[in-house]
């Protein structure tokens, strides 16, 4: 009985030495693993921090980066507003502008308008100034030669005189002169014609026919009231230019006022 345990012991002290053996290998291989996974863990876990560290680095500059691109969109939508606030002023300034434009071409055409109408009206007026200097040329060249004639007949009258001084002093002692008698000439009347306001003359429906003088002054009448008096300047055969008096340099004479010598 005894051996028989003894010889059951033997194999049975090789099966648990075996099994420790193997229990053991097997424990050193899960440690060994166990290890291994260990230091792969630690790695990482290093790794992580490490990436964590860049991360977080990486995300506080991006915090940072995002503060002074705020700061910026900030500073930009200021800018912005006061670009704006100036560009409202520059519209404002440029409808003024624009408004005062308008009004000066409108100022500008007005002008224009006037000008052509000033132009056309110094066309009359020259027009009618070069009829008037032609008609005033025309007679003071009728004046010049009135003049002429009234020199001659000066000196004719002046040898008449002579002449009938010396039949007078011949005959003094055998003929006695008659009385003469002048009868007084009606005096003359007649109309305006024509009156120009700006060179302060008138035209009057009388002349050298009438035995009209220069330097002779006529009364203008209308209706029977007195509006104004005019001197003979030049004489016509059957008008007369007279300038109108300075004392009635006012008077508002018309065609058809009649005219009476004083």
């Amino acid at each position: 009985m005894k051996l028989e345990w003894q010889r059951m012991t033997v194999p049975l002290l090789v099966i648990c030495a075996v099994v420790s053996v193997s229990v053991s290998t097997y424990l050193y291989a899960l440690k060994e693993v166990e290890y291994h996974k260990r230091i792969s863990v630690e790695r990482s876990l290093a790794s992580f921090h490490k990436t964590e560290m860049i991360l977080v680095h990486n995300l506080n500059r991006a915090k940072e980066l995002q503060r002074k691109l705020e700061q910026k969109l900030g500073e930009a939508v200021s800018i912005k507003r006061d670009l704006l606030a100036k560009l409202r002023e520059k519209d404002d300034i440029a409808d003024t502008l624009k408004n005062t434009l308008i009004q000066r071409e409108e100022q500008l055409e007005l002008s224009t308008t006037t000008l052509r109408e000033m132009e056309l009206k110094i066309r009359e007026l020259s027009s009618q100034l070069g009829q008037e200097r032609l008609a005033i040329g025309q007679l003071s060249d009728e004046l010049t030669d009135i003049k002429t004639r009234f020199g001659l007949a000066v000196d004719r009258n002046k040898i008449l005189e002579k002449k009938i001084g010396e039949l007078k002093s011949e005959a003094s002692d055998t003929v006695e002169l008659a009385k003469i008698v002048v009868k007084s000439m009606p005096r003359l009347s007649g109309k305006i014609i024509s009156v120009n306001e700006d060179f302060g003359f008138v035209v009057i429906d009388l002349g050298r026919q009438d035995a009209l003088d220069v330097g002779t002054i006529f009364s203008v009448y209308r209706q029977e009231d007195l509006i104004g008096k005019v001197q003979i300047e030049e004489v016509r055969d059957q008008i007369s230019a007279a300038t109108v008096l300075p004392g009635w340099a006012n008077s508002q004479i018309k065609i058809n006022d009649v005219v009476e010598e004083l």
